[in-house]
């Protein structure tokens, strides 16, 4: 992994990504954070994981011991409400599905 700098165009540009206002007089208190946390991720990147396998439950070895013991559930299928019972209260619907307004803005 190659180092990266991160620039006040970074910071300025995530943040707006993130939907963040920042003043100007955070944004080097924000790259000095950033940097930190790509240096660790480098460092974590030079870890040899070689022949470990996968931990999918970093609590319990035994799923089911886990699920007898835990307030999760099995993913399982399920019947669902119906659409109209689902849209019945909603403020606006369109061919059976949820009408809200864009979120998304160009740029």
């Amino acid at each position: 992994m190659s180092e990266f700098i991160v620039s006040k165009e970074t910071v300025k540009h995530v943040a707006k990504l993130a939907r963040l206002e920042i003043a100007e007089s955070e944004v080097a208190s924000f790259q000095q954070h950033m940097q930190k946390i790509l240096n660790y991720v480098k460092e974590l990147d030079a870890v040899d994981t070689n022949g470990i396998e996968p931990l999918y439950s970093p609590v319990y070895e035994n799923l089911d011991l886990y699920y007898k013991t835990s307030p999760l559930r099995h993913d399982e299928i399920q019947a669902s409400l119906e659409v109209d019972a689902l849209l019945k209260n909603a403020p606006q619907a369109s061919q059976g599905q949820f009408k809200v307004e864009a979120v998304i803005e160009e740029e």
